[in-house]
């Protein structure tokens, strides 16, 4: 079985990587990685995947 997700990530957590308001994510450096096996207290099993982008300053010429 094949199971697809799409999840959106939210602007604010590309911002707190750095990316300030004069900054902008440069997609060509995105990288993925996981997934990594989670369980929490009651036993219950989720995957987790880190999403790393570099930022750059946005041309305002």
């Amino acid at each position: 079985m094949i199971f697809k997700r799409t999840v959106a990530v939210p602007w604010d957590d590309l911002d707190e990587g750095a990316c300030a308001e004069d900054g902008a994510p440069d997609w060509s450096t995105l990288i993925v990685t996981g997934p990594t096996r989670r369980r929490d207290a009651r036993g219950n099993v989720s995957l987790e995947w880190t999403v790393t982008a570099q930022c750059r300053p946005v041309n305002t010429a």
